[in-house]
């Protein structure tokens, strides 16, 4: 289990302290109120916990050994290199996922006019795991 601290940018919102898990092929996770969870292409499922009570939440992973796929970058402005580029799509996922709407919508259009909900983000580069994980939730909750 990895614990990190979620600090959002909102100068007088509480801190969260959360649990985040990446659990190796062949786990199961429930969803459930709380629990934001993402399953990896390779079967690796990342569940992230806040342990204190906020509001809608999602987390998103992308593997440090992917090239970026150059239409998206391209078409989006997305950086080139493997990490900065996985870090910037997972957070893109993750802000999509909250505002309920397709990834690349959200990118076209951007937040604003996609009618997207204010969220905060923490992203955490795990070398050791292979992975960059964004976490996410709207704002004021």
């Amino acid at each position: 289990m990895l614990s990190a601290l979620f600090a959002p940018s909102d100068a007088a919102a509480i801190c969260v302290t959360v649990s985040l898990r990446v659990l190796p092929p062949g786990r199961e996770v429930e969803p459930a109120e709380g629990r934001a969870i993402h399953c990896l292409d390779d079967g690796r499922v990342v569940v992230w916990e806040p342990e204190t009570a906020c509001a809608a939440i999602a987390c998103h992973a992308e593997p440090l050994d992917q090239e970026p796929r150059a239409g998206v970058v391209d078409r989006f402005g997305l950086p080139r290199s493997r990490v900065a580029f996985a870090c910037a799509w997972s957070r893109a996922e993750v802000a999509a996922t909250l505002a309920g709407v397709p990834v690349r919508s959200l990118l076209h259009h951007g937040a604003k006019q996609a009618g997207a909900p204010l969220v905060k983000t923490v992203t955490l580069v795990r070398p050791e795991l292979g992975l960059v994980v964004s976490l996410g939730m709207v704002a004021g909750g």
